[in-house]
């Protein structure tokens, strides 16, 4: 008897596991983006990075010009820092923190949070060598999938599972386009949405070009976002820094 109610038991809880659990990626789309990692990394890990240079930011008509300083720290922390002619902006992402997952503030210096929504894509969109697709290996709730080759591009998808929204992954999706003779991403691109409403999508794609040797790595000092096909960021790098050990302090958010 005791048997075959743990027997049944095991039958009734089995499907529900199964459905938390997360779909298997594509081989394929795994296999591009262990080549394009080897192909930014050089093959030795990067856990942080540093990257300054100079920024021009464009809102309609509103243009300004300064300098960015951008950190990433692992998969799960990254900080922006803009010193604009028209004030300093700054927007602060860390999934590990207990309440809010990230912080936006503006040149009055009060601190905002991030609607939540907003905080599923990757954290260090402007460094895919510490982006979901270069964890997918490693990740198991990273979900990879290949859409094909695109003139000279190669495209694959990547979102993080979350057993909360089983039916609605979007929110962290990231679409990666590699140029198919050295794999280096050429542009990534994924929604963002109003605070408000999570069911608008603003289309973000962001472009990299002017890919440097540094340590063995292959960094971009160009990187231009676009919002609604509207360039809304050109950063030129001036210098990178790998694996500086960054404190986590500098991802405190609020």
């Amino acid at each position: 008897m005791l048997k075959a109610i743990s027997l049944s038991l095991a039958l009734a809880v089995s499907p529900l596991l199964l459905a938390q659990s997360p779909p298997p990626s594509d081989p394929q789309a795994v296999t591009l983006a262990a080549q394009a990692l080897a192909a930014m990394t050089g093959g030795s890990a990067i856990t942080d990075v540093t990257l300054t240079g100079s920024v021009t930011r464009i809102a309609g008509a509103d243009q300004q010009t300064g300098t960015a300083t951008l950190l990433a720290k692992g998969f799960a922390e990254s900080r922006i820092d803009l010193v604009l002619s028209g004030g300093n902006r700054s927007e602060i992402r860390n999934v590990n923190a207990p309440n809010n997952l990230g912080n936006w503030i503006g040149p009055d210096g009060a601190v905002n949070a991030i609607a939540l929504h907003n905080c599923f894509i990757d954290t260090s969109w402007f460094f895919p060598p510490l982006g979901s697709m270069a964890v997918a290996a490693t990740n198991p709730d990273v979900v990879m999938t290949y859409l094909g080759q695109q003139t000279n591009l190669q495209h694959i998808r990547a979102y993080t599972y979350k057993p909360s929204l089983p039916d609605d992954q979007s929110l962290s999706t990231m679409d990666y386009y590699l140029d198919t003779l050295t794999l280096l991403p050429n542009v990534v691109m994924f929604n963002e949405h109003p605070d408000s409403d999570q069911t608008v999508n603003i289309a973000v794609q962001v472009m990299f070009s002017d890919y440097r040797n540094v340590n063995g790595a292959q960094i971009p000092f160009h990187i231009q976002r676009y919002v609604n096909n509207s360039l809304a960021l050109d950063i030129q790098l001036s210098s990178v820094t790998l694996n500086a050990d960054i404190s986590d302090n500098n991802f405190s958010v609020q």
